[in-house]
């Protein structure tokens, strides 16, 4: 076999590798998205990315933004860990702070109304956490 054929096999066999870690990584997330959301079945709209597949999507330095206690001091009690069930928060590189374990280059997450909480779905796969706000 040519060298040449080697590096063709090898690249393809790259990507193809790169591609399905890259599906089975989105279905993750979409399931569980869905799963938070009540949505019983598997679509094959999951290989896509999130941003793909019609979810709500809001701005998490918006809506998990810290508040001020009584000491004026950000902190996140307000934010209801559901998985992991510990509080996280993550700096960002511009300085501002977030109550979810949240991916620096997705800040659009998504976002399920479900029994009278709003769950927010942070991170992903396999660094994922999801947190709740009480409807008002």
């Amino acid at each position: 076999m040519s060298p040449f054929k080697v590096l063709q096999c090898t690249i393809a066999g790259a990507l193809l590798a790169f591609g399905l870690t890259r599906g089975v990584e989105n279905t993750i997330d979409n399931y569980n998205i869905a799963k938070i959301a009540n949505v019983s079945f598997l679509n094959p709209a999951y290989l896509l990315p999130v941003t793909f597949n019609g979810w709500s999507m809001v701005d998490a330095r918006k809506v998990l933004a810290p508040k001020l206690d009584k000491k004026g001091e950000g902190s996140c009690v307000h934010v209801t860990p559901v998985y992991p069930s510990y509080q996280t928060i993550t700096t960002l590189s511009d300085g501002k702070k977030v109550c979810c374990d949240i991916d620096p280059k997705r800040l659009n997450i998504p976002v399920v109304e479900n029994n009278g909480s709003y769950y927010f779905y942070c991170g992903s796969f396999p660094n994922q956490q999801v947190v709740s706000l009480p409807v008002n």
